[in-house]
């Protein structure tokens, strides 16, 4: 699987095929199941709503990737989103919102939007100030509307 989070890019590099063998545990009989083709998904849909995309490292510097649900605090309206820039994973939930987990978030206050995989703070209520960054770089764990 080729894995391109900046594009938001996953491609398989092969089809996945499953063969099963073995023996029956009551008869002793030897069992043998066809080639079986796995269907997968990939590009945005690689991973549902509300997951994000886990990739570990493994032998020769590839990378096996599975899907994790985001918990409570957390969310994902994009597999291949993360907090660090190339590297996928569960956003943490916003200073104004709640966040049950998965792509479960209610916001308290504020308009938002969906850019980049993850939430941005657009607009605030008349009377609070759009904050969105710490020393001039937009940061997303801070957005918030403060009075």
């Amino acid at each position: 699987r080729l894995v391109d989070t900046a594009r938001g890019v996953t491609e398989l590099r092969s089809d996945v095929r499953i063969h099963v063998s073995g023996t029956d545990s009551r008869t002793g009989d030897p069992m043998e199941a066809e080639l079986y083709t796995l269907p997968l998904m990939s590009g945005l849909h690689v991973c549902p709503r509300g997951y994000a995309l886990v990739l570990e490292a493994v032998a020769g510097g590839d990378k096996m990737g599975f899907c994790s649900r985001c918990g409570v605090g957390q969310y994902s309206v994009s597999p291949l989103a993360g907090p660090t820039a190339g590297l996928p994973g569960c956003l943490n939930c916003l200073p104004s919102a709640l966040c049950s987990g998965g792509d479960e978030v209610q916001f308290n206050k504020g308009q938002w939007e969906i850019r980049n995989g993850m939430y941005i703070l657009v607009g605030c209520p008349a009377g609070y100030q759009l904050v969105n960054s710490i020393g001039g770089e937009f940061s997303h764990d801070v957005q918030d509307c403060v009075p």
